[in-house]
């Protein structure tokens, strides 16, 4: 579940900017550097210290199957995918990842839109993996109440 939801993300999602059903939504693996987790006020990717894979068969993924449920019984709406999410690596990282920050993609760089940050479960996970499998947890990637 989201760690931080980015309120540049919560403005798009008002004003229609944003919409999780049709844009091309991706997850970048930020090792343990990052200050994704707390910077919940910034516009792009640009303002946040990334600290991305730097491992040499990281890509970013893109998300498939996107939908936003509504959930009347919690009272909330959940966005969801297919899930895993599968990165897979080399083992050649040279810190620990701490997460995933979902972005709006629009240049695969230091403008995409940060919407939110999933810190993993146990986290750190070891820099040597060459497959992470990242499984959307029961309420979605992320929830609004």
């Amino acid at each position: 579940m989201a760690s931080v939801v980015y309120n540049i993300a919560k403005s798009g999602w008002m004003n229609g900017t944003i919409d999780m059903d049709t844009d091309d939504i991706r997850a970048r693996l930020c090792s343990t550097g990052t200050t994704a987790d707390t910077a919940i006020d910034e516009d792009t990717v640009a303002t946040i210290t990334m600290d991305e894979s730097d491992d040499t068969s990281y890509a970013a993924q893109a998300l498939a199957g996107e939908s936003v449920v509504t959930d009347d019984t919690d009272d909330q709406a959940e966005f969801q995918s297919t899930s895993p999410i599968v990165f897979t690596l080399a083992g050649d990282g040279t810190t620990d990842y701490q997460g995933m920050l979902i972005v709006k993609y629009v240049d695969g760089g230091n403008g995409d839109i940060p919407l939110f940050f999933n810190e993993f479960t146990g986290q750190p996970i070891a820099k040597e993996v060459t497959s992470l499998s990242v499984t959307m947890p029961s309420a979605g990637w992320c929830k609004i109440a």
